[in-house]
């Protein structure tokens, strides 16, 4: 299947929530949208709008500062051609827009001058036209691959392989299709700048894509926004720019943005980085073509007496299922299924569904009672399946289910990884309240979580009072704070960190404390592990890290003197600097 072959390329129907003949200007379109579509649909469509200032400089480095016509894949309200008559003068720069979604692309039709403005309404992806030698300015969808049909990612897959003679992996973000697209359509001498999540430079994916791509197609220059300059509040990914000049022979840079300095410095950074160092604004980082792209320096060794929880305790991602929508259950569909609870075990599959730092089996007959899913169809190749669950499966397999990248691989394909539950859990992807969960409802955790698995305790402790201490001690201020400095900022609050890098994050020598002690200081935490209320819950955990470290001089063991604290959520004061009192508005993916 060519790209052409396709007309909505998303699994969520196109919206349908906007009057199409509506004649407003597009940025009142673009304004409409964020009030009135839900945050998971404009999620799924990628829609977020760029703010005016980045827009601006956009422009500006792709046009070199002369009026021209550049492309834009995802034009959205229009940004980028309101920023180029900012920046050059009304009319003097025009553009080739693409534009899906039906309400923006009539209110564009309605007050763009045709002249300045050739707009299709259609999905760029499935476009074969090519503009040679045209500048490239694209804000894509940072949906992930996820919301693509499997047709529309198995014709792109296709039609790379036939344009740049080798086949992408098929779990690419749109972001990344977009740029492949637009490479293809205007050739290997335009300019290109797009936005896009780091990923694209720093996952292994991304690493793989560029090494294939011709060296000439590896970004001259990056911006990253760093967690203090977050352009985009509410978007759980890092924004970067990526400036794409493949004529260029000058080495390539990139920047870790701390705050925004101005059009004119970073268009002076961008043409000279050497000349122009960033201060206090930013921090130069390398950017090496099949090299890991790093955005955050190298963490400091564990200070004197602390070690490392892979001491304690090693890491591994929660369980995938491959199809959440088939083998979760909630109680209702239990009863109306006939298939004995037998075949079940708990499951936890939201980070949102486990507040405290305890999750017993109340709290699941409490989401249990609320229509949350809490349990998982968990079936072993040898057992003897009964009727309803061969019903299921039977249904499963309709779905197409077997075919599913995740389950092709399991022998048989309703195989599950729910072997065992592990003690304590990690919420993955964590905004503003990362915690350790004791996890005392043995529930299997999703891909939402990471896994702990303690090792033995100290000798003469029971396991339950170690892994009870295990977890006070993690979510105390002193080892958050040593999480801050190994994970990984993705806009505003929320950070994400690997198993591997969570395994290097800095505990006291809780495997020295006196058994006595130990039993104590577990005792003590009991009081404030089930706190629900966030504030009380910190400054409880506070007041026990003294008490361990105190248990811990008089036992002769100093990890440290003074433990840090953890700086409380200042998400989005980043946006509004970088945005300013004239950026276009934009909506949170």
């Amino acid at each position: 299947m060519s790209p052409g072959d396709r007309l909505w390329p998303y699994k969520l129907a196109p919206p349908d929530d906007l009057d199409p003949g509506a004649t407003d200007e597009p940025v009142a379109v673009g304004e409409t949208i964020l009030r009135r579509r839900s945050r998971a649909a404009r999620r799924a469509l990628g829609q977020f709008w760029t703010p005016a200032p980045i827009a601006e400089l956009m422009v500006r480095w792709t046009l070199q500062d002369r009026p021209g016509r550049f492309l834009d894949p995802a034009a959205g309200p229009l940004t980028f051609l309101a920023a180029a008559d900012r920046a050059l003068g009304p009319g003097l720069a025009s553009c080739v827009a693409y534009e899906l979604d039906p309400a923006l692309a009539a209110a564009a039709r309605a007050h763009a001058d045709p002249a300045r403005c050739e707009l299709h309404h259609a999905d760029f992806l499935a476009g074969d036209r090519t503009f040679p030698d045209l500048p490239v300015v694209c804000n894509p969808p940072y949906t992930r691959h996820h919301a693509l049909r499997d047709e529309v990612k198995a014709g792109l897959v296709e039609w790379a392989e036939q344009a740049f003679g080798f086949r992408p992996s098929r779990f690419l973000g749109t972001y990344a299709w977009f740029l492949l697209r637009a490479l293809g359509a205007v050739g290997p001498r335009a300019r290109l700048c797009f936005i896009t999540p780091v990923e694209l430079l720093a996952s292994r994916s991304g690493r793989l894509l560029f090494e294939r791509l011709p060296a000439t197609h590896w970004p001259r220059r990056a911006l990253v926004f760093g967690p203090r300059c977050d352009a985009f509040a509410g978007v759980d990914a890092t924004a970067a720019i990526t400036f794409f000049d493949p004529p260029s022979t000058r080495p390539p840079a990139a920047l870790l943005l701390h705050a925004w300095p101005g059009i004119k410095a970073l268009l002076e950074w961008l043409d000279d980085p050497a000349a122009r160092a960033p201060g206090a604004w930013g921090q130069p980082l390398p950017l090496i073509r099949g090299r890991r792209f790093e955005t955050r320096p190298a963490p400091p060794p564990a200070p004197a007496g602390r070690r490392p929880l892979l001491a304690f305790a090693r890491v591994t991602r929660g369980t995938a299922t491959g199809a959440n929508e088939f083998f979760l259950f909630d109680k209702a569909r239990i009863r109306a299924s006939g298939i004995a609870r037998a075949h079940f075990v708990p499951v936890i599959a939201r980070a949102r569904d486990a507040t405290r730092l305890v999750l017993d089996p109340a709290d699941l007959r409490a989401l249990e009672a609320r229509g949350r899913p809490t349990r998982l169809l968990a079936l072993r190749r040898d057992q003897k399946l009964p009727p309803p669950v061969v019903a299921h499966l039977a249904e499963g397999a309709r779905l197409g289910l077997p075919g599913r990248p995740l389950l092709s691989r399991r022998s048989p394909w309703w195989t599950t990884e729910a072997d065992e539950a592990p003690p304590i859990l990690f919420t993955y992807l964590s905004r503003g309240d990362p915690r350790f969960v004791l996890n005392r409802a043995r529930a299997i955790p999703l891909t939402t979580f990471l896994a702990l698995w303690p090792r033995r305790p100290t000798a003469g402790l029971p396991r339950t009072t170690w892994e009870t201490l295990l977890a006070a001690a993690l979510n105390t201020p002193g080892t958050l704070a040593s999480l801050e400095r190994h994970a990984r900022a993705y806009g505003g609050s929320t950070r994400k960190i690997e198993p591997r890098e969570l395994e290097q994050i800095e505990l006291p020598p809780l495997d020295r404390l006196p058994a006595a002690a130990a039993d104590r200081l577990a005792r003590r935490a009991e009081a404030w592990l089930g706190e629900r209320e966030r504030e009380r819950r910190r400054d409880a955990a506070a007041a026990w890290e003294t008490e361990l470290h105190d248990e811990l001089a008089r036992a002769g063991l100093h990890p440290r003197d003074d433990p840090p604290t953890v700086e409380k959520d200042s998400a989005g004061a980043g946006a509004a600097a970088v945005a300013g009192p004239d950026a276009a508005r934009r909506g949170d993916p």
